[in-house]
């Protein structure tokens, strides 16, 4: 295992090496990075909106979750204005654009939610029929922030990362409907791709795949969270499948994947952080000033 960890490291640097010489414009990588971030989060929100709402429908930690759509709600709306923000997108403001009639809707089906949370029905049917829609349109808006952007395999680790959280909301969305009993064949087919989906993304991060151009975790640090994502990922993957497959979930069943859902998001999150400084300490030290003559050339290694 050991042995094996160290080379993996080893093609993940000489990677970020090969990348770092054929990239010239690093200022411009963390400012691209914190953008396609904040799209993913976007779409992020859009599971996290209706995964609140299913619960509540579910009458399942009611007031927790009524405080999550609430603040997935507010949080969606802040991450729309800063995406609108970015005048040199035309495509991306058009794309955003179609959102709006999707929005108003959610927005109308929320509000029956707060309102009447003891009193599930329409509410939690027009949050289901529509979330799919909106999805579709928030990773319309991840590809258009992308296709805006000089293409690495730096951008693709950092947007496959933000990924696994998306997937962990999205899965948890598709887990609640199916108990809640919503468009139960669709969602079980869902569940299933998300499940897959999860497992490819989080074994090439660990991996890397350079065929894919997907870096493969270059520290420790990031490797130790990624397996602590897997470890998570262990105790939820059965609970989902086994729910795609037919079985009725029980009370700890809800309780786990609640709980493990958040944790794993919190760990993309921090997962996605700690690779952007990987990468960015590794460029400094590879453009690091030359002492011996005062030129800033790249630093020999020794």
């Amino acid at each position: 295992m050991c042995f094996t960890t160290t080379i993996t490291r080893f093609w993940a640097l000489a990677f970020l090496g090969c990348l770092i010489l054929s990239r010239p414009l690093w200022a411009d990588d963390r400012a691209d990075s914190q953008r396609l971030l904040l799209s993913i989060k976007q779409a992020t929100l859009s599971q996290q909106v209706a995964k609140a709402s299913c619960f509540v429908g579910l009458a399942f930690e009611q007031d927790k979750n009524l405080s999550a759509l609430k603040q997935n709600i507010a949080q969606f709306e802040d991450t729309y204005r800063q995406i609108a923000s970015n005048p040199d997108n035309a495509y991306l403001l058009a794309t955003l654009k179609e959102f709006s009639p999707i929005w108003e809707r959610i927005l109308f089906a929320t509000s029956l939610t707060l309102e009447t949370p003891n009193l599930p029905g329409v509410d939690i049917d027009m949050m289901g029929a529509l979330n799919d829609a909106l999805l579709q349109k928030a990773k319309h808006v991840v590809q258009a922030t992308y296709d805006n952007m000089q293409k690495s395999p730096f951008l693709n680790t950092v947007r496959h990362i933000a990924e696994l959280g998306l997937l962990s909301q999205q899965s948890t969305k598709e887990f609640c409907y199916v108990t809640y009993g919503l468009f139960t064949a669709l969602h079980r087919q869902s569940l299933q791709k998300s499940v897959a989906a999860f497992d490819t993304a989080l074994n090439d991060l660990i991996d890397g795949n350079l065929d894919h151009e997907i870096i493969p975790a270059p520290n420790d640090e990031i490797l130790m969270n990624l397996y602590q994502v897997r470890t998570q990922w262990l105790v939820m993957r059965p609970i989902l499948m086994g729910v795609s497959e037919g079985a009725l979930p029980n009370h700890k069943d809800l309780e786990t994947i609640t709980s493990l859902n958040t944790a794993l998001l919190d760990l993309s999150d921090e997962i996605s952080t700690l690779f952007v400084t990987a990468y960015e300490d590794y460029k400094n030290q590879e453009t690091a000033p030359n002492e011996k003559d005062g030129k800033k050339t790249r630093a020999k290694k020794k």
